[in-house]
Formats: structure tokens, C-alpha cells, sequence
């Protein structure tokens, strides 16, 4: 997937406020499912030791929402040249640079 598609599906699943059809409901899963597994895969990955640094330290509270509002902010500031990236790196940059580990 590409980062495009995924802010598109990240704009229906923020916007949401009940009463999904078929398309919404799965652009609401799709979006939220892919920033958590994104964060999700990188907890592991620190906890396992297969990275030397964390590279970014997610606050443990953070809602889905939020992680995707997270992306979104980042993929907005230009959209352009983000749009056709895929969407594991833009949502990973974004968490980089939203969640710096404190040293």
C-alpha cells in the first residue's frame, strides 16, 4: 500500500463518528490496523534486540486514532511527494519524528 491510500483510508477512520457502510468500515479497519501494526512490529523488533536503538518510543496510552492522526500530520506536510511512497516508511517517519526516544 502506498502512502496515499492509506491517508485516504486515515481521513475516513479520524472523521468517523458512527454508522459505517461497507466501504467506510473497511477503510476505518484498514487505516487502523496498519499504523498499530506498524508501532506493533517496531515494539517487537527493540524488545527482541534485533534493533540496535529504538528509533522512535511510542507513549503507551496513545489511542489508534491517535497514531493515525500522528501519520496524517506527517503525510499532510507534503502530501506530493509522499503520496506514492509506501506506506510502512511514511507511518514509520512519522513516528520517528513525532516520539524521539528521551535520552
Amino acid at each position: 500500500m502506498n502512502a496515499g491510500t492509506l491517508a485516504e483510508h486515515c481521513r475516513t477512520a479520524v472523521a468517523w463518528v458512527g454508522g459505517a457502510d461497507a466501504r467506510a468500515t473497511f477503510e476505518i479497519r484498514s487505516c487502523y490496523r496498519y499504523v498499530v501494526g506498524i508501532a506493533d512490529a517496531h515494539k517487537y523488533l527493540v524488545a527482541a534486540g534485533k534493533m540496535a536503538s529504538p528509533g522512535f518510543c511510542v507513549i503507551t496510552e496513545i489511542t489508534d486514532k491517535q497514531l493515525a492522526n500522528v501519520f496524517l500530520s506527517y503525510y499532510n506536510r507534503d502530501r506530493t511527494k509522499l503520496e506514492f511512497v509506501p506506506a510502512a516508511e511514511v507511518v514509520l517517519k512519522a513516528m520517528f519524528d513525532k516520539f524521539p526516544c528521551k535520552s
